[in-house]
């Protein structure tokens, strides 16, 4: 426990982490994107191209190539699924994990400096438990509240990275049918998102119960 709570408290992770969230703030999707190609998979060969999906299963139950291997038990056909998968989700994922990564910090140095950390710290009250249990439950609440505000962002911005690693998309289905004038499309894509994002705002207000037991009883 105690090597635990060194390594979480280490300035070498904290700055690690801290150089990786501005790196990935600043850096556009698209143009991640675009590195991970000439890196990955020109360069390493570790991931595959821009193909698209790769492989359909043999049976298509939902269309989402991942749950559909698991429902067919081709774990092969899974992880083949999850490989070309990799590289888009990080390419998304990275500028909300450096934003995420950000505020969480920032509320956890104003946390750690409350009166009742001292107290617990007086109580002799183990440093894992203090950490994991009071600190960081007080912290996560703005950032909980953020990751389900960024979802809006990630629903609009996965256009160009779809386009780059030809993935059949959502993004790529409403660009494609503002083109050719299907409005629709657009107005299913405009009604889904709208149910997904109220939908997780609503799943966001849920878990302020668990996270913070004075919303629960309040």
């Amino acid at each position: 426990m105690t090597v635990l709570v060194s390594f979480l408290n280490s300035r070498w992770l904290d700055r690690f982490l801290r150089l990786l969230s501005f790196i990935s703030v600043g850096v556009p999707p698209f143009w991640l994107a675009l590195l991970f190609l000439m890196v990955f998979f020109e360069r390493l060969g570790w991931f595959p191209g821009p193909v698209g999906r790769g492989p359909a299963p043999t049976g298509l139950y939902t269309g989402l190539f991942t749950i559909d291997y698991l429902l067919a038990g081709d774990f092969a056909g899974f992880g083949t699924a999850l490989h070309h998968l990799a590289l888009p989700s990080i390419a998304l994922a990275l500028g909300p994990f450096g934003y995420l990564v950000r505020l969480l910090r920032a509320n956890l140095l104003d946390i750690i400096n409350e009166p009742f950390v001292t107290v617990l710290h007086a109580k002799g009250v183990a440093p894992i438990s203090t950490h994991f249990r009071h600190i960081l439950p007080n912290a996560f609440l703005p950032t909980l509240t953020a990751g389900g505000l960024i979802l809006a962002q990630l629903l609009g911005g996965s256009v160009l990275v779809e386009r780059i690693f030809v993935w059949p998309g959502i993004g790529t289905l409403v660009i494609d049918g503002i083109l050719r004038q299907d409005y629709a499309v657009v107005q299913a894509f405009i009604m889904l998102s709208a149910i997904i994002y109220i939908g997780v705002n609503l799943l966001v207000d849920i878990l302020y119960g668990y996270v913070d037991p004075r919303v629960r009883r309040s």
